[in-house]
């Protein structure tokens, strides 16, 4: 789906690695497990404050207080396949935000 990982990986960079002092990585990962595909965007940035509600794989609600980004990605991946955007944050070490897409063969 178009504009989905490029939002993220700009967000990786705005909120992540140009918040430290010496910068530092992302990683984009796509990758055809058994039933589904992995779509991932990693950093080593500052990560995310722990009172956000929807950091340690936690599903995203509208409610909880995120860029319109994430918001926009969650609404169009949930309905286009059903699936939850998450995201793994630690506080100083980096964020991770990924979501899976069933993976149907049609032959």
């Amino acid at each position: 789906m178009p504009l989905t990982i490029q939002p993220l990986v700009e967000n990786a960079i705005r909120h992540g690695i140009l918040q430290k002092e010496l910068g530092g990585s992302v990683k984009i990962n796509i990758q055809k497990l058994k039933s589904y595909i992995l779509i991932s965007v990693e950093d080593n940035g500052v990560g995310m404050k722990k009172n956000q509600d929807f950091i340690k794989g936690k599903k995203i609600k509208e409610k909880d207080r995120v860029g319109v980004g994430l918001v926009n990605i969650r609404r169009r991946i949930l309905r286009e396949y059903g699936i939850e955007l998450q995201i793994e944050s630690i506080e100083g070490k980096g964020t991770k935000v990924y979501f899976e897409i069933l993976y149907v063969l049609n032959i």
